[in-house]
């Protein structure tokens, strides 16, 4: 005897059939626009595509996985601006697919919301919104309305238009809450998907330093791990900014039980001990920028977790790669949303050039095997010779820079790590990396105070 279907199984499964048609059809067009970026040179791009149409279609599996092979790495040792005006041109295209699957997944609320499916339509709506964080029409079925760039429900939208803000779950005047907020007790909190920000000046300048710290972490698993989008973190790195100087004193005296080991015009630094970013307001006449300086420590925290560290580095030789490879960083630059690394208009660079033509520079020999004590504030060579590693040859010397680095972390370096690394002693680069440092830019008038 046949057992009768049930009416609500016959609608689940043509819902479901339905929402795979989405999803395939969302997954050829990844397939399309990664087919597209191989063919301008777009390999993070590519693999990114590929990645998203494999997920969403096992069907592409195969091929997805030939075309992230053939991709090659995802980063640039020299990013043209042919290949930023092939960027934004994929990035549009890539926008136009996402708002199109969030319109089909919005359509597919809708009529689940006609149905009196009210779980299908949130579904549906967040499939949406997944696509396309800005689609309007899916933030409204979740209730939410926009205010300052931000999508909130219904009763948070009426409370920040009447100027209030939130803190211990109670909601005050904003000017109250930004000078309860002002002190380190209760400073705001933002997080992102890799690292949590703790900061006492402003909501604006802990967004900021989010944004700048969630780039170095992208960028420092592309550039040593070959990662595209890594997976969200469910244990956020920390980065505390604080107002004032005398504000991360406490802090170290409270938490550390000491502060004599801060120096007043250093604006950052990466604790080992507790596994987090410290920084302060820039010294007056910094040659760096405040970006410069949250890339940096933020590299060092993004660094020990693609290669944990064992032990504290200063004492090591090759001490140089660790601050070098936070120095190159600096250099990062979001240019219409592509992450580009090692821009040598940057001011280490130049200071290299500079050190070049005064003739400063120290022998490779010599300066792979300094220690921290020795390294000193050299960090602009430091900066130059990872460029020189991560680029030139077409980047065939990035693999051996990459395994020094993850050697220097595993506390395994000692004398001769370099050579080991590299199959060839420091000396025998030295003429190679000076004519690499003599292409990049002078120095000019101006960039650096007193100068």
């Amino acid at each position: 005897m046949k057992r009768a279907v049930p009416v609500w199984a016959v609608f689940a499964a043509l819902a479901a059939a339905d929402d795979g048609a989405i999803e395939r059809q969302a997954a050829q067009g990844h397939a399309a626009l990664a087919r597209e970026a191989a063919s301008a040179g777009l390999a993070e791009e590519a693999i990114r595509e590929w990645q998203a149409a494999r997920g969403l279609d096992p069907a592409l599996a195969e091929e997805a996985e030939r075309g992230i092979a053939a991709a090659g790495v995802p980063w640039s040792v020299e990013w043209t601006p042919a290949l930023q005006t092939a960027w934004v041109a994929h990035a549009a295209r890539r926008r136009r697919h996402l708002s199109a699957v969030a319109d089909r997944w919005a359509a597919r609320a809708a009529e689940r919301a006609a149905a009196g499916d009210i779980e299908g339509e949130w579904l549906a709506a967040l499939r949406a919104v997944a696509a396309d964080p800005d689609h309007a029409a899916a933030r409204r079925r979740l209730g939410e309305r926009k205010f300052e760039g931000e999508w909130m429900s219904e009763e948070r939208f009426q409370r920040r238009t009447a100027g209030l803000l939130e803190i211990d779950g109670a909601w005050l005047p904003a000017a109250e809450v930004q000078r309860r907020r002002s002190a380190w007790g209760e400073a705001w909190e933002v997080e992102g998907a890799y690292i949590r920000v703790r900061c006492n000046r402003t909501l604006a300048a802990a967004r900021g330093t989010l944004a700048r710290a969630e780039e170095a972490y992208v960028a420092v698993h592309r550039e040593l791990l070959g990662a595209v989008d890594p997976a969200p973190l469910k244990k956020k790195l920390l980065v505390l900014d604080f107002a004032t100087a005398e504000d991360l004193r406490a802090h170290c005296r409270e938490v550390h039980g000491d502060d004599s080991e801060l120096h007043p015009r250093i604006p950052g630094f990466y604790s080992w001990t507790d596994d987090a970013v410290h920084l302060i307001p820039l010294p007056a006449n910094s040659a760096l920028t405040r970006d410069d300086v949250v890339r940096h420590e933020c590299t060092h925290l993004a660094a020990t977790h693609a290669f944990p560290l064992r032990g504290w580095l200063n004492t090591r030789p090759q001490f140089w790669v660790w601050e070098g490879m936070a120095s190159w960083m600096e250099a990062l630059e979001n240019r219409e949303g592509k992450l580009v690394a090692g821009d040598r208009g940057h001011i280490r660079f130049r200071l290299a050039r500079e050190g070049l033509e005064a003739g400063t520079l120290v022998p490779l020999a010599e300066f792979t095997e300094r220690d921290q004590h020795k390294l000193g504030t050299d960090y602009q060579q430091a900066a130059a010779l990872v460029d020189f590693f991560m680029t030139a040859r077409g980047g065939a010397l990035r693999p051996a820079f990459v395994e020094l680095l993850r050697v220097v972390c595993s506390g395994q370096a000692a004398a001769g790590a370099f050579e080991k690394a590299f199959g060839r002693a420091a000396g025998e680069f030295e003429a190679e990396f000076r004519e690499h440092v003599k292409r990049m830019p002078r120095l000019e008038k101006g960039m650096v105070p007193g100068k």
